[in-house]
């Protein structure tokens, strides 16, 4: 499941789902002056990845509770800049090799496929899109297409752990509102936010099955191979990907 430059996620044989290691370097136009540095991180690593670097779809992605389809024609959006990725922060696609992309550190990449319906989506939900319930919103918007949420299967990746997320008031409030006092974790006295959980709780209300959810239980503020935009100095990015290959 692990690789040096990125973390494999085994889902299907018609499926290819990665996230990038920071071995990959940073991948991320916004985060960096050095258009090149960028630019050839990502040609290295699609290389290894057997992807023409063209035909990705970015997202130009704003913690929004926004999500797309995607299409041949969208391919390239963000392929040499930030700006030129499509303005969501989820994407989806019925159709074959059309990788789809979103950028993140410590925020949650949520993979998602259905084997029935020939379909894959990802979703950026950072803590802003989280409060937001951009992967609610991911759903709908997705059975607005006819599929079955119960034919869905989601794998989240890499983020950080909620032991660096001190519950405010605010946030007890909406999840109280939301009926989300699931995503809460006491230790001792104290308690913290799980946005994993979160969105977990989001999917489950949408209809997806809770044992079609899978997580890798990476912290990114912990392991030595993921970016952390908390932890790092220097502001990095990795990217996950998600392709329908058959």
């Amino acid at each position: 499941m692990k690789n040096e430059y990125f973390l494999k996620y085994e889902i299907d044989n018609d499926v290819l789902a990665i996230t990038s290691f920071s071995s990959s370097g940073n991948l991320a136009y916004q985060v960096e002056n050095d258009f090149n540095n960028v630019f050839n991180n990502r040609e290295k690593l699609f290389k290894k990845l057997n992807i023409n670097s063209k035909d990705v779809v970015y997202v130009y992605q704003s913690h929004s509770d926004i999500t797309l389809k995607a299409t041949s024609l969208d391919k390239s959006k963000g392929y040499k800049s930030f700006e030129s990725g499509m303005k969501c922060d989820g994407l989806y696609t019925f159709e074959k090799n059309v990788p789809l992309a979103i950028f993140h550190a410590d925020c949650v990449p949520i993979f998602l496929y259905s084997k029935i319906d020939h379909f894959v989506g990802i979703i950026h939900a950072g803590y802003k899109g989280s409060f937001k319930q951009v992967s609610k919103k991911a759903i709908q918007t997705i059975k607005k297409e006819g599929i079955n949420p119960e034919n869905i299967s989601v794998f989240i990746g890499p983020n950080m752990s909620y032991i660096h997320y001190p519950l405010c008031d605010d946030e007890y409030e909406f999840l109280k509102k939301v009926n989300h006092l699931d995503a809460i974790k006491a230790i001792g006295n104290n308690k913290y936010l799980d946005v994993e959980e979160m969105n977990i709780l989001d999917l489950v209300d949408e209809g997806i099955n809770l044992k079609n959810i899978h997580s890798c239980h990476i912290d990114t503020y912990s392991d030595e191979r993921c970016f952390s935009a908390k932890k790092d100095t220097i502001q990095k990015r990795m990217i996950s990907l998600i392709m329908l290959k058959k």
